[in-house]
């Protein structure tokens, strides 16, 4: 059964001079608010209000990871990243090694050269620029953070317990042959010497000086020996193209 809501009013008519009041109890079918709320959901569509809701996630998904994406972004340039790789070592990093360590890590994707060389070129300018005694040089066909020379008599004294060595003259005599000559077997470097240098070579070996390339294809096979990247970071040189032509040297 229907509840009808009555509300007693009290209505005045006057007629004949007279005044007249009486009681007039009305019939409320005026719907509720919530009366209204309902109908209004039930008349707009024949979809379940669910239904309506969950068409909407993958447009809230789609916002939600798209702010992800922003937050995951980089907030460190890449040369920071570089800097911080090239102080973490010791050895010169060759841009292929970077490439592989920062590798998609850094941005989403994988970095090509030449975004590390700009970085690298970035970092140079910035350690020229704050004159400090660190710089940043290309050296044995890669990249390295190194003091600068005129801080040398103050890292020899901290080093001088350290494994540091120094070559005879003999060593750098054989190191030059084959620095120059390369590749080339001990009884080629031993013809241009005139004396035996299996105990040179031995030790330029053991420094990691020089190493074994191959084999020279002669009867006998014997090993040709080439200088190696630490030889070029001993002598602070990027490549083999860096070193001084034999006529500078004959000439000085």
């Amino acid at each position: 059964m229907e509840d009808i809501i009555q509300d007693e009013t009290t209505q005045t008519t006057v007629a004949d001079g007279e005044v007249n009041t009486e009681t007039v109890t009305a019939n409320s079918s005026e719907p509720t608010v919530e009366e209204v709320i309902e109908e209004t959901i039930n008349t707009n569509g024949s979809e379940p209000v669910e239904e309506v809701v969950s068409a909407s996630e993958p447009v809230i998904i789609d916002e939600v990871k798209a702010e992800i994406a922003v937050e995951q972004k980089p907030v460190v340039e890449l040369k920071s990243v570089v800097e911080a790789l090239l102080f973490i070592t010791s050895d010169p990093l060759e841009l292929d090694k970077i490439q592989e360590i920062v590798g998609i890590e850094y941005s989403g994707q994988k970095l090509d050269k030449k975004q590390i060389r700009e970085a690298l070129a970035e970092l140079t300018a910035d350690y020229q620029n704050r004159n400090t005694a660190l710089q940043l040089v290309e050296i044995a066909n890669g990249w390295q953070l190194c003091t600068k020379k005129e801080y040398a008599v103050w890292l020899e004294k901290l080093a001088k317990n350290k494994d540091v060595y120094k070559l005879s003259n003999s060593a750098l005599e054989t190191l030059s042959i084959i620095a120059y000559k390369q590749p080339l077997t001990r009884a080629e470097v031993e013809h241009i010497r005139g004396v035996d240098s299996g105990g040179v070579i031995h030790n330029l070996l053991e420094k990691r000086l020089v190493r074994i390339t191959g084999r020279k294809e002669v009867l006998g096979h014997p090993l040709l020996y080439g200088t190696s990247d630490e030889f070029l970071q001993y002598f602070g040189l990027a490549s083999l193209a860096d070193l001084p032509m034999l006529e500078d040297l004959n000439k000085s």
